[in-house]
């Protein structure tokens, strides 16, 4: 499996983020593709390997739910009303709580809360590109970094969780079990991308790149 870059310094992660995100040409990325082709290419199937013995097929129960949810019941349409972080948070935190009662009933037991968030914040990432271009460029910025094995290791040195606790070295999405860790981390992350002058999403390109 690869290994996971950790920066050792805040100050070293915002030089990568500004000279890495300087090469990405997402402006000019559009994929305007039927929307099961979207959700198939959000998340791939290493991510669905963590779940076990459950009754159904983790990857057909989340492309199911992510259908459902953007189409039929409309948080596409929703999420291009979003003008400010404050509203796509709560926009998200929707989204995720619809995820979390549709794995209940198809699986009948709970999503650990990290996984919950991990999969939308994924799904968002390509379903970024789905809108036109002066509005992708807005929504981008407000996007939440998919927490995992390498956006967790990569921080793990200067961004610290509620109560001064570090993030464990072996830390992956089943890692972050509460709000207040995920909102800490989140916001660290945004910290670090306003000094670098990108969007707090740069990091997720960045962190998975630079571990494969």
């Amino acid at each position: 499996m690869p290994m996971p870059k950790i920066w050792k310094s805040e100050g070293d992660l915002v030089a990568d983020l500004r000279s890495d995100w300087g090469t990405r040409a997402l402006d000019a990325i559009s994929i305007k593709a039927d929307w099961e082709t979207t959700i198939n290419i959000a998340i791939r199937g290493n991510t669905f390997r963590a779940f076990r013995r459950l009754p159904n097929k983790p990857s057909q129960v989340f492309r199911d739910w992510a259908s459902g949810a953007l189409v039929t019941r409309g948080y596409f349409e929703q999420l291009k009303g979003v003008r400010s972080q404050s509203d796509y948070d709560k926009w998200l935190l929707k989204l995720v709580n619809d995820l979390r009662r549709h794995w209940k009933r198809r699986m009948a037991v709970n999503l650990p809360f990290g996984p919950s968030y991990k999969l939308p914040n994924l799904l968002m990432k390509c379903v970024c590109q789905e809108m036109l271009l002066s509005r992708r460029k807005q929504v981008r910025m407000f996007l939440h970094v998919a927490l995992d094995r390498y956006t967790l290791a990569g921080i793990r040195s200067f961004i610290m969780l509620p109560g001064g606790r570090t993030i464990s070295s072996t830390a992956s999405m089943g890692f972050i079990k509460t709000e207040q860790d995920y909102v800490a981390i989140q916001e660290g992350i945004r910290k670090v991308a306003k000094r670098a002058g990108v969007p707090p999403i740069a990091y997720d390109y960045l962190a998975w790149d630079s571990g494969h």
